[in-house]
């Protein structure tokens, strides 16, 4: 997966300072614009329209998961994935 080098030293930082048996557990990260516009036909414009998943516009807007500037991720306990919703 990539990420900005800030974002990669912002995750670490965040799960050293995770309590004991807690971890992060990245997701997805850096997507191809093709990608996006996938997950926006995929869940429908309403999920764009509610934050759910960024739109790609032609108004060079970029989504930040086009730039490599944010992740999708979920904690774990203990090496299990947990659903945080």
């Amino acid at each position: 997966m990539l990420v900005r080098s800030d974002v990669a030293k912002r995750l670490l930082l965040a799960e050293r300072l995770l309590p004991s048996g807690f971890s992060l557990v990245v997701l997805d990260a850096w997507r191809s614009f093709d990608e996006q516009r996938a997950l926006v036909r995929f869940y429908g414009e309403g999920a764009a329209e509610d934050g759910f998943v960024a739109p790609v516009s032609d108004d060079g807007c970029r989504p930040p998961h086009t730039t490599g500037g944010t992740v999708g991720l979920t904690l774990s306990w203990l090496d299990q994935p947990l659903v945080v919703g």
